[in-house]
């Protein structure tokens, strides 16, 4: 599988429908998080990209729990 950059908007859509909230914008980056079940680390990325680099995607997908396939998927689903 290769992996690509996603659109900003749709991961926000996404991060939403996982139940997170935008927590504050600390300089270049947003900061996102679940009020329900905090996790270790707010999940983050840049707020001027039109784009989430495959970087990004992956390490908040680890934070999350959420292997990259299973959120390719549901992007695709979108």
């Amino acid at each position: 599988m290769t992996f690509r950059p996603v659109s900003k908007n749709k991961y926000i859509r996404w991060l939403k429908k996982k139940g997170l909230v935008h927590l504050r914008t600390t300089a270049s980056h947003e900061l996102w998080d679940n009020p329900d079940y905090p996790y270790d680390r707010p999940i983050t990325f840049r707020t001027m990209d039109k784009d989430i680099p495959p970087l990004h995607l992956k390490t908040n997908s680890e934070t999350m729990g959420v292997t990259m396939k299973d959120l390719y998927k549901e992007l695709e689903r979108m």
